[in-house]
């Protein structure tokens, strides 16, 4: 899923492996972010509304040897003890699905 901190406006690809912390992948050493900052969806995702609290961040790591950073993010909901959940039907903007189906030639001016 695309998002992004909300403080900085860096962007990355939220993933989960297993376990109770996600991870933003994808978010270059250069960028700033921080423990503590908010995570949430972007603008840059065709499922899911923009703006939406994806989590925390926990940790960030980087290795010397590293392009990207390794940060740790805290899901903003406890899965174990979710009993309520709210469905968000998105639809998507018509324009942008429109301009995305049209042919690479048409698209440039």
């Amino acid at each position: 899923m695309s998002a992004k901190v909300q403080r900085s406006r860096v962007y990355g690809i939220i993933a989960w492996s297993g376990g109770g912390t996600l991870q933003l992948r994808n978010v270059a050493k250069t960028q700033d972010v921080r423990p503590g900052d908010v995570v949430q969806t972007s603008e840059y995702s065709t499922m899911y509304p923009s703006g939406v609290r994806v989590g925390v961040v926990r940790n960030v790591r980087s290795a010397p040897a590293d392009l990207f950073l390794a940060i740790d993010v805290a899901p903003g909901v406890d899965f174990d003890r979710l009993e309520e959940v709210f469905v968000i039907r998105h639809a998507p903007d018509s324009a942008r699905l429109a301009l995305e189906a049209r042919p690479l030639q048409e698209r440039t001016p």
